[in-house]
């Protein structure tokens, strides 16, 4: 087996919630693994995204999803920002995070301004 390395690429999404995909990208270590932006015809977003060191998974989601808590709690409702275990042959822990799509744009600006253009 080859050794494997994360890097950022280029990749089709739903176009609504494409800003909040670029967003997370910039985050360290996180590997977006599915997304969409009416996950059951319900109006609401659902990105789920696992970490690229498979050793320090739980720690590192749980970082993510709390970093992501602090900062979405007081400006946005239907937010939901979760870990789960995934019980397959290769488990894994993975993050959930459930927004309206209609706040795609403002959930990524908000992040990108309290997250990254501070920085």
């Amino acid at each position: 087996m080859h050794k494997t390395i994360c890097v950022k690429v280029n990749a089709y999404v739903d176009e609504k919630i494409s800003p909040i995909i670029e967003t997370l990208s910039k985050i360290d270590g996180l590997v977006t693994e599915q997304c969409c932006e009416n996950h059951f015809n319900d109006g609401i977003a659902q990105v789920t995204f696992t970490y690229k060191d498979k050793h320090s998974q739980w720690r590192n989601i749980g970082k993510i999803c709390e970093m992501l808590t602090k900062t979405l709690l007081y400006d946005f409702e239907n937010v939901e920002i979760s870990v789960r275990w995934q019980p397959f042959w290769d488990s894994y822990a993975e993050g959930v995070f459930r927004f309206k799509t209609s706040d795609a744009c403002n959930i990524a600006n908000t992040l990108n301004r309290k997250l990254f253009d501070a920085v």
